[in-house]
């Protein structure tokens, strides 16, 4: 450093927490938050209309641990959504760096600075996602990598891999996901979260993706809780059966190649999600993206092999 130069100030890490109703789950999530090894912490939570008393325990734990961070944001709303609630999230928060983490699930201590040091060296990605280990209800580990994240690990570690392998083999979930500040910056980057949605990860990954600004770091970086309640599993709240559909049919023509000819299939394989009953399209879908996942685990193989 040279003689009179400022010393370097850590960024600041800003850990968006969208809240509803896990009363049950929400103190371990923050506690998790608060117990990560990272120093410049920004808390921005939004709680999105939960029916129990998540927003009280909340409010309650920030009043016991606000100085643990530089600055707590903590606010209530009439039920959104997700995509709604993440954006209002993301407007509010001030740091450098965004985390993501629902108030169910919790952080892996460290797993902040790994996926921070790998933005870092990266410049060209946008966002970077780790590891998940799988909890239950009782918050005891089921599984310490996500059967998905066990299978596909080799392919993400490749970054010429990893967006045909996610394109064919969706399968995130949980707290792994890192953004730089300017990812939602629709001039520097890939725009809000899409509010027409219901769900918000699919959609966010395809814009990294189409846009090769997505890191993979092979550590465990948080948990992600199974339960009855979650949103994917909640039958009260069904997703539009075109929804998967719409989203890839957004992303058709974002892609070169045969990263294309995926994302074509994959939307015609959607295809039967907005019908009645099976179409030839959505049959030749199926076959197609079958094909393409076979010759792609040979190549996986044989890269992984030849690597030895």
């Amino acid at each position: 450093m040279k003689s009179g130069s400022p010393p370097a100030v850590d960024p600041l890490i800003s850990v968006i927490v969208p809240i509803y109703n896990h009363a049950h789950f929400i103190v371990e999530c923050l506690d998790s938050i608060r117990d990560e090894d990272w120093p410049r912490l920004e808390l921005v939570l939004l709680d999105d209309g939960s029916r129990d008393d998540s927003l009280a325990r909340a409010q309650a734990w920030v009043t016991q641990n606000r100085s643990r961070f530089e600055r707590v944001w903590l606010e209530t709303q009439a039920n959104q959504g997700i995509c709604k609630t993440l954006n209002r999230l993301i407007a509010a928060a001030r740091g450098d760096f965004l985390v993501l983490t629902a108030s169910d699930d919790t952080l892996i201590r460290g797993g902040m600075r790994g996926r921070l040091e790998h933005l870092q060296a990266h410049p060209d990605h946008l966002a970077v996602f780790g590891q998940v280990e799988v909890m239950g209800d009782d918050s005891r580990t089921i599984s310490r990598i996500a059967k998905t994240h066990r299978q596909y690990a080799r392919a993400w570690r490749r970054p010429q891999l990893l967006t045909r392998n996610l394109l064919l083999n969706w399968g995130l979930a949980g707290p792994i996901l890192m953004s730089r500040r300017e990812t939602f910056d629709p001039q520097c980057g890939v725009g809000p979260y899409d509010e027409t949605f219901a769900y918000e990860d699919l959609d966010m990954y395809l814009r990294f993706l189409a846009r090769k600004a997505l890191g993979f770091v092979d550590q465990p970086v948080g948990k992600y809780r199974v339960h009855a309640s979650n949103f994917c599993r909640d039958k009260n709240r069904p997703p539009p059966r075109d929804e998967s559909y719409r989203v890839w049919a957004k992303y058709v023509d974002q892609f070169t190649g045969g990263n294309r000819w995926v994302v074509r299939f994959q939307t015609w394989k959607s295809e039967r999600a907005r019908q009645s009953g099976p179409s030839a399209r959505s049959w030749l879908g199926r076959q197609a993206i079958s094909l393409w996942r076979k010759g792609h685990r040979v190549n996986v193989a044989i890269r992984s092999f030849l690597d030895r």
